[in-house]
């Protein structure tokens, strides 16, 4: 029992030397057996120590009990309020009172049973309450500059000692905890020791506190960043990881693996100017061989591990104001970094090297709010600015990317795969693209989520292998109203190669997965999800053309293009429909496009169109100046305003909502622009006289080079109107003529339409009619 009372009263020893005032850390750990099993102590904390040899201490200590039947429980303590001690020449000692001492149960976890957790509990630290000894003196071991080790002997004649390091303005060092840059030694335990202790400054001070690697090259497993902590990487400073995969945890929380976790932590950050480099292909491989041994349970698919066991280099799981500044993120075995429903985060000046194995994108911002990522650069295996939903509940939203650059064997930004909450308020700004073997811009909701107000506004990509690809299908059913709309992508320039634009890629992306003529931008929704709203505005995209119709053919007529599959549970890529009808952009099941300034140019002759509409309600293309004649087939679609190219309807297609009476329009080019009768004052009700508001929007109309005149639903009372050369009249359904009874509003030897054309090969067309004139 003497024994015992020793053992827990080292639970407060803490030392400081006083030929050294400041700030120090210390750290302690035993272990013994008791009847239950085997019990485990660490301890950590920090000492303020003044020049007058007073000494107040704060720290936490964890107390870990493993069990006979193989199960564990662990419990957590920490100082409620600070403990006083005296530092007398070589030795300190309790200076304080007995009742200003208190510790606290944090939590515990391992049992179920609450109640006997408790009373285990109190009975570890009362002895330590109980037996506080001003006689028992400690000895100063060793005392210099930044470290100082002192030891207490038990009457057996067994020594522990205490190892207590300084730091200055809150800067801990991780060689003070005993960490060796050599590139060799596993230093886990000490690195994480530092961690613990600035984290217990931040909690029992308010205070934030660095972690700091130095120069060197320090070989770690799984390390947890903790509240408070910033762990800092100086120039020339490397951590590394462990190529054995059992130094990493598969936290049971999220369920992934990684080199850095932090989970539910708030104000933490990774900066300086030094390297984690995860070693992934090694651990990665290392794995492999594991699991062939039978040592770990992975279905191995693909030929590779499964993503959560293989480990990321940073994973961040609802965490708030967050900083990653500065660093180098290198060689990942899974994903680089993942932030998943965290809040305040900033990414900025950080270089990524991650094409080290499969999977290996740039960033991942899974269910964030209020995210911040600028002038970063990032080479990525795999999707490089990914934004995923894994929840029904999840939301994200606040998003801003600026100031980028990335190269990429699959996706430049990526919304997606997984999609399953609510997307809103995203914006991108200067971003450069280049390499990249998929899409530019990939904007897919497949899984039940709602995407809607997203600006892309300044990109520039060469050398990718598609522009811009947005899809909605539903391969499951979210929590929300599923929806992909309101996306606006401007000011962009992109080239397309005629060859693979990812060649030199350690894992290339693979060539079965492309089509074998180039595939052009697409929207492509499905008849029960539509994409709605979507503005292309001040767009040059650079095509290579040259598709061999002989050698992989897609029709545009309406036959062929049903046998384009919907693909509603596929995974969504560029390439999931193979071969596309189009070579510029194919517009499928979608209301609301419109494009504004949009030149598609093409290198080579394509036997193909520039655009094929299919079921769309509402494509707009304005201010177009194509290089060359364009082509657009319209299947099934309505309100279509497309002057600038030839149009080709099928499948009784009404252009604006209207056909001719007197047989389709197959050139609406020559309509011009086109003016509502609104605007001029016309007036729909019947009664009002038009025929003079009529006549100035004619005459107006002619004056701007020609156009178009619609009306729309109502009765529009006119007398004789003369309609100028180039100058069309539209009626849509609903929309009628009403001549004027009085014959003085009308001109002599009229015929019986109150439109008078100047060029006798035009007529009012569409689905409204004139009323005869009586």
């Amino acid at each position: 029992m003497k024994h015992f009372l020793f053992i827990c009263f080292l639970f407060l020893s803490v030392a400081i030397s006083a030929q050294v005032p400041g700030h120090y850390t210390y750290q302690h750990g035993w272990d013994y057996p008791v009847k239950e099993g085997h019990l485990t102590v660490h301890e950590t904390g920090t000492m303020d120590f003044d020049a007058n040899g007073t000494a107040c201490d704060s720290a936490c200590q964890t107390y870990h009990l493993d069990r006979p039947d193989g199960s564990s429980v662990t419990w957590v303590f920490n100082y409620v309020s600070p403990s006083h001690w005296r530092v007398e020449q070589e030795h300190f000692y309790f200076a304080g009172e007995k009742s200003t001492f208190r510790m606290e149960l944090c939590s515990f976890e391992g049992t179920t049973d609450s109640v006997w957790a408790r009373s285990y509990a109190e009975g570890l630290i009362t002895p330590v309450r109980q037996h506080i000894d001003r006689e028992t003196r400690f000895h100063l071991d060793r005392s210099d500059a930044e470290q100082l080790v002192w030891s207490l002997t038990y009457p057996n004649g067994h020594t522990d000692h205490w190892y207590f390091f300084c730091y200055r303005e809150h800067d801990l060092p991780i060689t003070n905890f005993g960490a060796r840059g050599d590139g060799v030694t596993l230093n886990t335990t000490c690195i994480q020791a530092a961690i613990d202790s600035a984290h217990h400054i931040f909690m029992l001070r308010n205070q934030k506190a660095r972690v700091v690697v130095p120069q060197g090259t320090f070989v770690s497993g799984t390390l947890y960043l903790k509240s408070g902590v910033t762990l800092h990487l100086e120039k020339g400073a490397t951590l590394l990881g462990s190529t054995n995969p059992f130094d990493y945890i598969k936290d049971p929380t999220v369920r992934w693996t990684s080199f850095i976790f932090a989970i539910r932590q708030h104000d933490i950050a990774i900066t300086g100017n030094g390297t984690i480099d995860g070693r992934g292909w090694e651990v990665a491989n290392n794995m492999v061989n594991y699991i062939h041994l039978g040592l770990v349970d992975d279905p191995l698919k693909y030929d590779r591990p499964n993503e959560g066991n293989r480990p990321e280099n940073i994973h961040f799981r609802e965490c708030e104001q967050v900083v990653v500044s500065g660093i180098t993120l290198r060689n990942p075995a899974s994903w680089n970094q993942q932030y998943d429903q965290c809040r305040y985060v900033l990414i900025e000046n950080q270089t990524v090297d991650s094409k080290n194995y499969w999977n290996n994108d740039g960033v991942d911002i899974v269910d964030c709010q209020h995210v911040v990522i600028r002038n970063c650069h990032m080479d990525a295996a795999d999707d490089v600015f990914c934004f995923k939903s894994h929840s029904v509940d999840g939301l994200s939203e606040d998003i801003l990317v600026e100031n980028c650059t990335g190269r990429s064997s699959a996706n430049g930004i990526k919304f997606g795969t997984m999609t399953r909450g609510l997307f809103r308020h995203f914006r991108f700004r200067n971003i450069t693209l280049y390499d990249t073997y998929r899409s530019a811009i990939t904007v897919a909701s497949v899984d039940g989520g709602a995407l809607q107000d997203i600006v892309i506004d300044g990109l520039k990509a060469t050398n990718t292998g598609n522009p811009i690809f947005l899809r909605f299908a539903e391969r499951r059913q979210g929590s929300v109203t599923p929806c992909l709309k309101d996306i606006v992508i401007r000011n962009v320039y992109v080239e397309v190669p005629a060859h693979k634009p990812d060649a030199g890629y350690s894992y290339e992306g693979p060539v079965e997965d492309q089509p074998r003529n180039t595939s052009p931008s697409s929207i492509v929704g499905t008849p029960d999800h539509r994409i709605q709203n979507i503005t292309l505005e001040n767009i040059e995209i650079h095509y290579p053309g040259g598709s061999d119709s002989s050698y992989a053919f897609c029709g545009s007529d309406p036959q062929s293009l049903a046998l384009i599959a919907e693909r509603t549970t596929q995974y969504p890529e560029f390439s999931m429909f193979k071969e596309l009808p189009a070579w510029g952009l194919y517009i499928r099941h979608a209301d609301n496009i419109h494009l504004k300034n949009v030149h598609m140019l093409v290198a080579n002759h394509d036997y193909r169109p520039c655009i094929v509409a299919d079921d769309v309600k509402g494509l707009t293309l304005v201010d177009s100046r194509p290089a060359t004649p364009q082509l657009l087939i319209a299947n099934g679609c309505s309100s279509i305003k497309a002057p600038g190219y030839h149009v080709v309807k099928q499948k009784a297609i009404t252009l604006t909502n209207v056909d001719s009476h007197q047989g389709e329009l197959s050139n609406p080019d020559t309509l011009g622009i086109h003016y509502k009768a609104s605007l001029f004052g016309i007036k729909n009700n019947g009664t009002t006289l038009n025929t003079n508001s009529i006549q100035r929007a004619v005459d107006y109309i002619a004056q701007q080079g020609g156009g178009c005149l619609e009306f729309y639903v109502g009765r529009y009372l006119t007398g004789t109107v003369r309609v100028p050369r180039g100058v069309h009249i539209l009626l849509h359904e609903g929309a009628i003529l009403v001549p004027s009874s009085n014959p003085y509003d009308h001109s002599a030897g009229i015929p019986s339409s109150p439109l008078l054309f100047e060029d006798s090969t035009e007529h009012p067309f569409g689905l409204g009619f004139i009323e005869e004139l009586r």
